[in-house]
């Protein structure tokens, strides 16, 4: 769940750039609707969030379509330079997804994930989507972009974006 130490500035972040539903509201917290039942419960705090993991990510078919969106709504996919983790034009490859971070007001860090075609021997792996540090909640059986297995670094395209639907968060 992600802190907030200025709710008014994470309703504006979530409902306002993100296009989320508030489902409930109050003096403390915020409640969004992400889709299919899930939801992204932001509460208020006087210190903040005090990590750098990511706190929520949502699953998506299409990241390109999704960071070109979030950019035209005036959100910033983090870039990142570091030992192991790499991004070009805001998106990492991951291993088994393509993965981009972006930072709310109150300095959480939000990821949405593009995952891989598996290969079958993969698919009968026990925890084969929950492979990456942070990212654990990934929901196995969710439907997804098809992609190569040959496919290079850089994501499949498809069509849809997160203007024409709710993002789902992978975090129950």
């Amino acid at each position: 769940m992600p802190l907030a130490t200025d709710l008014a500035a994470a309703r504006e972040s979530c409902h306002g750039k993100l296009g989320l539903q508030i489902d409930r509201e109050n003096e403390n917290a915020i409640g969004f609707s992400c889709g299919n039942g899930t939801r992204l419960d932001v509460t208020e705090s006087t210190v903040g969030t005090a990590g750098q993991q990511t706190q929520a990510a949502w699953q998506v078919s299409d990241i390109l379509a999704e960071v070109a969106e979030l950019r035209a709504r005036g959100i910033k996919a983090e870039d990142r330079d570091t030992p192991g983790l790499k991004t070009e034009d805001g998106i990492a490859d991951i291993g088994f997804a393509w993965a981009a971070w972006i930072i709310d007001p109150a300095t959480n860090v939000l990821g949405i994930l593009q995952i891989k075609e598996q290969r079958s021997d993969e698919r009968s792996s026990p925890g084969c989507q929950m492979m990456a540090a942070g990212l654990q909640n990934v929901r196995p059986g969710r439907p997804v972009s098809r992609i190569p297995l040959d496919a290079t670094r850089r994501p499949h395209r498809t069509s849809g974006s997160v203007a024409s639907r709710s993002a789902e968060p992978t975090a129950n």
